[in-house]
């Protein structure tokens, strides 16, 4: 299977390792459906382990409110496969990640505001992660590119 990068920019960072630009187009690109399909399934993949890793609960949960009223609550155990289950399909995620190139609030435009502000805050802590993330998928599908013979 040969699929093309050609369309990404290509950038080669100080440790010489390359990341790829990616775009909202890179999640409906045809040609990086392959890929991306790829990554998407290996971490569905890492996940379910994980999640099957995890300690059981315990089968009582005792809290406090804040009006200081003890709690009991029983667990209700969900198994991994059903956690994994839940999560949305292939395409769907597609479409998440194209649309958070518009940013966590959609495409509606917000006020200016201090920079010390919560608001703009929460948003460079989105910013970062939402450019950490892509250069993780960049970084699977180059390798992909990569490993694929010529």
């Amino acid at each position: 299977m040969a699929w093309e990068l050609l369309n990404y920019r290509l950038t080669s960072v100080v440790d010489g390792s390359k990341t790829m630009q990616i775009s909202a187009s890179t999640f409906s690109d045809p040609a990086m459906r392959p890929g991306l399909e790829q990554y998407y399934e290996q971490k569905k993949a890492e996940l379910y382990e994980s999640l099957k890793a995890r300690p059981a609960l315990p089968e009582e949960i005792r809290f406090t409110t804040a009006d200081g009223t003890e709690h009991i609550a029983k667990a209700i155990p969900i198994s991994a496969e059903k956690m994994v289950a839940s999560l949305v399909g292939f395409d769907k995620w597609l479409e998440f990640q194209a649309e958070s190139f518009a940013g966590p609030f959609g495409r509606r435009t917000n006020p200016a505001l201090p920079a010390d502000s919560e608001f703009a805050t929460r948003m460079q802590s989105w910013q970062q992660q939402h450019q950490s993330r892509m250069n993780e998928i960049g970084s699977f599908l180059l390798g992909l590119q990569e490993s694929e013979p010529a």
